[in-house]
């Protein structure tokens, strides 16, 4: 049996709208149940916050998906400590900074240059690697959050510091 002998009875656009449906079904449920059991930014809660991350995953996805989660919040991305410390100086509520990035800084290392930068921002330390923390709490992070924690944890973390 061919491949044309498998397909001639199937009509194509059926199953090609059939799934296109379906994939449009799975795209609602999904947008219903994450508006519904999104964590609102209380007042008072970060209204800019910046993400110096070097990868464009991390950024993206923060970009993309903490706007859902928090309503209202504008995000600021830059892939490098110096890109930020260079870049226009504006009213940023908290910085979320990667440990390791290219470059002559680390976020630690970066972290007192920002704090003079941003000075009313909060600083929280991110990494793959537990270790970090106490490399960021020694440089006067607000907080740390270790990147193996979901979007919702990061998130209630997040209403946890304002």
């Amino acid at each position: 049996m061919t491949n044309e002998n498998v397909w001639s009875g199937v009509n194509l656009r059926g199953v090609v709208l059939a799934l296109l449906g379906i994939t449009v079904a799975v795209v609602l449920v999904f947008l219903v149940m994450t508006l519904t059991t999104a964590s609102a930014t209380p007042s008072g809660g970060p209204q800019v916050i910046m993400v110096i991350d070097d990868s464009f995953i991390v950024l993206d996805a923060m970009t993309r998906f903490l706007p859902i989660y928090l309503p209202g919040v504008q995000i600021l991305t830059h892939n490098n400590c110096e890109s930020a410390l260079t870049g226009p100086s504006v009213k940023v509520d908290l910085i979320i900074l990667d440990n390791d990035m290219p470059g002559n800084m680390d976020g630690p290392v970066c972290l007192p240059l920002l704090r003079a930068k941003f000075p009313s921002a909060k600083i929280v330390g991110q990494s793959v690697d537990a270790d970090a923390e106490i490399a960021f709490k020694k440089a006067g992070a607000d907080g740390f959050f270790p990147k193996s924690g979901s979007l919702k944890e990061l998130v209630k973390f997040i209403n946890n510091l304002f």
